[in-house]
């Protein structure tokens, strides 16, 4: 008698055990789906009509992603034209017209940022709509477009110059008493640069400026200066190319600065 009690009650614990991983598998299941809708979510979204949603990215979120170094395609989608009149400095050209054909040209491992205009964002939609049903799985459209980019004060690319800031001896005098983590980069030659110089600029001539870009900020406005004022904008667009979206010419140069009676070392 006992050994059958034995035997009902181990009988017992199984089909309680099987009820419990059954009542388990059930929760998973149900749970599973959520799972799987989320990270549906997380690729390409559409809204209750069908179509694509397109993720957006802010002027100041682009010049910040710029500025960090993140790996970026800047797409411009504008027609050739409009292209020449206005872009952003690093921007590739390539008409929604052509964006088919040409498509394999742009890479898969990088975020792509489709940019026109900015009125009504029409071609960077459809530009994104194009690269999302193709694979490409990082695709952004610019809010605002180039309008909202020129607007927010950061430099445009119009035909083969760059739109650049100035700032007089005053103004940098200001900025240097007021704010800390300003650089002041000096391009002239290095004879210049001993015989007097704005005080803690840092020294790097003109013609090796492109070598030596890992000594100077991408998160800092950088003020750059020269002897009168010719060379130092070559090199604020050359910054600019580079991702250095801060970057400022001192008007006049150092000729200027001394002329203010403003402190040099």
């Amino acid at each position: 008698m006992p050994n059958k009690t034995k035997r009902e009650a181990a009988i017992l614990v199984f089909l309680v055990l099987i009820t419990l991983a059954g009542i388990a598998l059930f929760i998973v299941k149900l749970w599973l789906p959520e799972k799987n809708d989320s990270k549906k979510d997380n690729s390409v979204a559409e809204n209750t009509e069908g179509q694509l949603v397109i993720p957006e990215i802010s002027v100041d979120e682009l010049k910040w992603a710029i500025t960090a170094g993140e790996e970026l395609v800047l797409l411009d989608v504008q027609s050739r034209d409009d292209n020449i009149k206005a872009s952003l400095p690093q921007a590739i050209s390539m008409p929604l017209d052509e964006l088919n054909a040409r498509i394999t040209e742009l890479p898969k491992n990088k975020t792509i940022i489709t940019i026109d205009n900015g009125e009504g964002c029409d071609s960077c939609s459809r530009a994104a709509e194009i690269l999302l049903t193709s694979d490409y799985t990082d695709v952004k459209k610019l809010a605002g477009g180039i309008t909202a980019w020129a607007e927010a004060g950061y430099p445009i690319m119009a035909g083969n110059e760059i739109t650049i800031k100035n700032i007089n001896s005053k103004e940098l005098n200001d900025k240097l008493t007021i704010y800390d983590g300003i650089v002041v980069l000096d391009v002239r030659e290095k004879e210049e640069y001993e015989a007097g110089h704005i005080k803690n600029a840092v020294h790097i001539p003109f013609a090796g400026v492109a070598k030596n870009l890992q000594d100077i900020s991408k998160d800092k406005e950088v003020i750059v200066y020269d002897q009168a004022g010719n060379r130092s904008p070559i090199v604020v667009k050359q910054l600019i190319k580079e991702g250095y979206l801060d970057a400022i010419n001192l008007l006049d140069g150092f000729v200027e600065w001394q002329r203010e009676g403003y402190e040099v070392e």
